[in-house]
């Protein structure tokens, strides 16, 4: 199996940013990156590292919170499988649906100043955030 994982290629066709602000304040930010869609056994190690470098620096994967979070990639299996990761985030704080961008809520995009209000986009959306796996707790009387 691990011959077959060998093979597998991260292809790099994400969508362009729509458009680049300067000026932000660099922020730091715990959460959880969840990659879904992918074929049965194909995540390993060697895998988590590729998505990781490909959101960010893969450390604990370190993600520059100015960009736009990254939705999906897409990934090349034995040269014939081609299938679409999606990313999912655990643990998102305050977060743009215009832009992709942490640290900002839509009220308050800079985007928003420079785009007219019935052409405004909303790229993102909630199946960006990954189902809660905290159980629910009764407590006894």
């Amino acid at each position: 199996m691990e011959d077959a994982m060998a093979n597998l290629k991260l292809l790099d066709d994400e969508e362009e940013v729509i458009h680049e602000v300067a000026g932000e304040e660099s922020f730091i930010f715990q959460f959880c990156l969840v990659v879904h869609d992918l074929p049965p056994g194909s995540m390993n190690e060697s895998m988590a590292k590729q998505f990781g470098n490909f959101c960010g620096e893969y450390l604990e994967v370190r993600l520059d919170v100015t960009a736009p979070l990254k939705r999906k990639k897409k990934v090349l299996f034995r040269k014939s499988l081609i299938v679409y990761a999606r990313f999912k985030y655990e643990k998102l704080c305050l977060f743009c649906f215009i832009c992709g961008r942490l640290g900002h809520g839509e009220s308050f995009c800079p985007l928003r100043l420079q785009i007219e209000p019935s052409k405004i986009i909303f790229g993102w959306d909630l199946s960006l955030r990954a189902a809660s796996r905290h159980r629910n707790t009764m407590e006894s009387r």
